[in-house]
């Protein structure tokens, strides 16, 4: 989550608003989306080595170039070609753990994300500290991920070949499968999530030295220590995933956002509040793999496969559309609305779970 931290500076560079950073994030999850949904086409031509060493390729000279454009147009249209590197390989490499692997390492997949993003607000607050500024730290992760995609060049092909015609995908077509309820619950609940997810790790940076007086250094910490939390719910999940089923899982990870949530926009202390952005992130943590490892359990065999490119192309447009929801709210009543506008949304997610829930039990009894 480079973009959280270094946006307040960012944005005085280029002479933009605050939501302005809406933007940026409603590019990268364009082309996000359409690689996401090509994801059919593209796993039939690639091996998963070559994606990952596009993707990282993508993505590298995405934040290279950012370094470089003085215009704020040319950085959404960079966005938007960062963003297409990233969509497939995320369907390839969840379609491939759900086939073949356990929820187990679902979890610890996912948390190797939460490892990055937990690194990265720490790295910009440093950056932002020295004369380099903001493009310090993106030049370091640009050169990082070029460095990445060279590894992944030079080992493509010890990776699996990939498929979508195995026997656990058996197929259906787009239209089949958004008129199920549950596939679109499913869809709507993978974009509300994420949308909670990016728009805490993108605004709470702003809220925490705006609104409420906290140093740069000490709030970029604190996000990552929302990340943080984020990261090792999943690893911990991972140790404990064969307790739960994927209702349980859900229960508990949703019943800890609503606390936290509460927590974080009652405030009655300062410390409390930063104590309860990290919890927030232990209860979003195991919330997108949980889910994700129970595609097939939700909403049949059938639709497993369509709707796993659905829910992570489709989740990233929820994303991007909250994450400016968010911001937007926030110019109009003020950046202390943005706990309240986040805690509407888990609202939002824990109806369609107790929808999700009673259409899994009348499946059941009709069965």
């Amino acid at each position: 989550m480079l973009l959280g931290v270094a946006w307040p500076s960012m944005r005085g560079v280029f002479g933009v608003e605050l939501s302005a950073a809406g933007w940026l994030v409603l590019a990268g999850t364009l082309g996000y989306t359409m690689s996401a949904l090509a994801a059919v086409v593209i796993m039939r031509r690639l091996n998963l080595g070559l994606l990952l060493t596009l993707s990282a390729t993508l993505t590298g000279l995405g934040l290279l170039a950012f370094l470089l454009t003085p215009w704020f147009g040319w950085m959404v249209l960079i966005g938007l070609a960062t963003g297409f590197g990233g969509g497939a390989i995320d369907v390839a490499l969840n379609q491939y753990v759900m086939d073949n692997h356990s929820e187990r390492l679902m979890q610890w997949l996912h948390a190797s994300f939460g490892a990055g993003v937990t690194v990265g607000p720490v790295l910009v607050a440093l950056a932002l500290a020295s004369d380099s500024g903001w493009r310090l730290a993106y030049g370091a992760v640009g050169a990082a991920m070029m460095l990445l995609a060279a590894l992944f060049l030079l080992t493509r092909r010890v990776w699996p070949a990939l498929s979508t015609q195995s026997p656990n995908h058996v197929p259906s077509g787009w239209r089949e499968s958004l008129k199920t309820p549950a596939v679109v619950i499913q869809i709507l609940m993978f974009m509300i999530y994420t949308g909670c997810e990016l728009g805490v790790g993108v605004w709470a940076f702003v809220l925490m030295t705006e609104g409420r007086d906290v140093s740069i250094v000490t709030a970029g910490f604190w996000v990552s220590a929302y990340w943080g939390g984020f990261t090792l719910a999943r690893v911990l999940m991972g140790t404990w995933a064969h307790h739960l089923d994927h209702w349980r899982l859900l229960l508990l990870s949703l019943l800890t956002s609503v606390v936290a949530v509460v927590l974080w926009a009652w405030n009655p202390t300062v410390i409390v509040g930063l104590v309860a952005l990290a919890l927030l992130g232990a209860g979003f943590g195991p919330i997108y793999p949980g889910l994700m490892s129970a595609t097939r359990a939700r909403v049949g065999a059938h639709h497993a496969a369509r709707t796993v490119s659905l829910q992570v192309g489709l989740a990233v447009i929820g994303a991007g559309l909250l994450a400016g929801l968010i911001g937007w709210v926030a110019e109009q009543l003020g950046v202390t609305s943005i706990p309240l506008t986040v805690g509407a949304l888990i609202g939002l997610l824990v109806l369609l779970e107790w929808m999700q829930r009673r259409g899994a039990r009348a499946q059941a009894v009709h069965l």
